[in-house]
């Protein structure tokens, strides 16, 4: 997506190019870290016996994808392609500065 160099003197500056926070991005990483807690199990750890909560739409914290981790590739899939998404017109900015 990035077709030019960071300016590494930005980079360090809060009220640079780039910014302190990037919000979407934040906001991303709850939203894919809330989805893969969801379609997740850990038997080996019982205080996290409120994961999976969303496995009662593939079958089920017993069912056939109950521990595939299948929230796991939900997560990385959520990531890529919400950054690809919410972040191509934030470089295209970026990078014509």
């Amino acid at each position: 997506m990035r077709k030019k160099p960071y300016s590494e003197t930005d980079l360090f500056d809060s009220h640079g190019t780039y910014g302190s926070v990037n919000r979407k991005s934040i906001g991303l990483m709850v939203f894919g870290t809330v989805i893969g807690w969801g379609f997740v199990t850990n038997t080996f750890a019982s205080w996290l016996s409120w994961q999976g909560y969303f496995l009662d739409v593939i079958g089920g914290k017993k069912g056939a994808w109950a521990y595939s981790n299948i929230g796991v590739i939900f997560a990385l899939l959520i990531g890529f392609f919400g950054h690809v998404l919410l972040a191509g017109k934030r470089i295209k900015q970026q990078e014509s500065v």
